[in-house]
């Protein structure tokens, strides 16, 4: 019985040996590849905090269109009360 039980734990040792070094095998390039997308969104991040303030600025410059337009479809009356008040 103790010969036995000194053979299974060593079959048991060898199969959880060879079952983490193919885990690793397997685990390595997905490690690899999360690297890689945290730095692309690293990247991206800073791409569009750089663009961020821009894009409030063009949004300002379209608000200010809007409201010109609407302006100019007033009628002549109007336009004119617009523009005093």
């Amino acid at each position: 019985m103790t010969l036995a039980g000194i053979v299974c734990r060593g079959v048991g040792f060898w199969w959880m040996h060879r079952f983490s070094t193919t885990q690793n095998i397997l685990l390595d390039p997905l490690q690899e590849q999360g690297k890689r997308i945290k730095n692309s969104s690293h990247i991206k991040h800073d791409r569009i905090q750089e663009v961020h303030p821009q894009a409030n600025e063009i949004m300002e410059g379209i608000e200010e269109m809007i409201a010109v337009v609407s302006e100019s479809n007033l009628p002549p009356g109007e336009r004119k009360r617009a523009l005093a008040g």
